[in-house]
């Protein structure tokens, strides 16, 4: 049987739809990890999270809570594409259109996660198909060159990093019981950088 969680959705979305009310978490810009409201949170959870836990499964929307405590206090719901920002070197031997990604991938060690606040005009592309064989496999991949300049603005206007991305491997999964619904992957182009980032769009 699975392990029961240390705090259940409806106690995670309670404390969150009080903190909510007081004027947080209406928008994606999440205070740092060092803020104290991650303390009162976990305080307020009677230590089942640490602050720390807190403020990952704030951010990162696990099991929904943040989206379920902002629709049962009529805040509007925010389109967003997930980024896992990794420090690494890795090579890179993908092709633009190739990918193995596992879900385990987005859990990675060391990686720092934002939610990125996108447009209708980019959310609308983000959807778009182009079914392509690939080493005779079809895939559904995103078109090429049409949103990467846009996603590329998104990112540096939201985090400020003066890193030059190149997105690889934006991959459609059409199965149902995948998680996400698109995946992207990224490099900096400076090989003094050579930070990484693996986005997500979920279903």
């Amino acid at each position: 049987m699975p392990r029961k969680p240390k705090v259940s959705v409806d106690e995670a979305t309670e404390v969150l739809k009080e903190f909510i009310l007081l004027g947080n978490f209406k928008d994606n810009n999440f205070p740092v990890k060092s803020s104290e409201i991650w303390t009162e949170m976990s305080q307020r959870l009677d230590g089942k999270w640490g602050p720390r836990d807190v403020y990952r499964e704030v951010r990162e929307d696990r099991r929904k809570i943040l989206s379920k405590a902002r629709e049962e206090v009529g805040v509007a719901s925010v389109s967003s594409l997930n980024m896992t920002q990794e420090d690494t070197n890795t090579s890179e031997t993908e092709s633009e259109n190739d990918s193995n990604s596992s879900g385990s991938e987005w859990e990675a060690s060391g990686t720092e996660t934002i939610l990125l606040p996108i447009d209708k005009e980019l959310f609308e592309i983000l959807h778009e198909k182009e079914p392509i064989m690939y080493k005779k496999r079809k895939y559904d991949v995103l078109e090429r060159f049409k949103w990467t300049s846009m996603l590329a603005e998104k990112i540096y206007a939201f985090t400020y990093l003066p890193c030059a991305f190149v997105f690889k491997n934006a991959k459609i999964y059409t199965d149902e019981g995948s998680i996400h619904y698109l995946t992207i992957r990224g490099r900096c182009q400076s090989k003094l950088c050579g930070n990484t980032i693996l986005a997500f769009l979920d279903k």
